[in-house]
């Protein structure tokens, strides 16, 4: 996944010794930005359509984005009743294929 790659790309920019460019600057803002959006609103958006699944494809492919501190409970618990709801209403594998890895991929970030 995309998704991923850039998640590592951005965990390699934060732990690097070297000093930021400006361009890896405005990359890790826009990826907060993201990813606070995501928090806020992707949970929604897979509700609203998840008997669409033509959209639902497409925004699943985003949650592998959405990361979480210790401090963003609250976001991580609404996404993960969503995806939840999901695994129990959803038939078409792909997406299932991607709530598993997307799940594994938290838990492995997660430590």
């Amino acid at each position: 996944h995309a998704a991923i790659d850039l998640t590592a790309r951005r965990r390699r920019l934060n732990d690097s010794p070297t000093p930021l460019t400006a361009t890896d600057k405005q990359m890790l803002e826009c990826w907060e930005a993201l990813n606070a959006t995501l928090h806020t609103h992707l949970p929604t958006l897979l509700t609203r359509y998840k008997d669409n699944e033509d959209n639902l494809v497409e925004l699943v492919d985003l949650l592998p984005c959405v990361e979480f501190t210790g401090t963003e409970d609250r976001a991580l618990k609404s996404l993960l009743k969503v995806v939840l709801e999901l695994f129990a209403s959803t038939r078409k594998e792909s997406i299932l294929s991607s709530l598993v890895a997307t799940v594994c991929h938290w838990m492995r970030a997660g430590g």
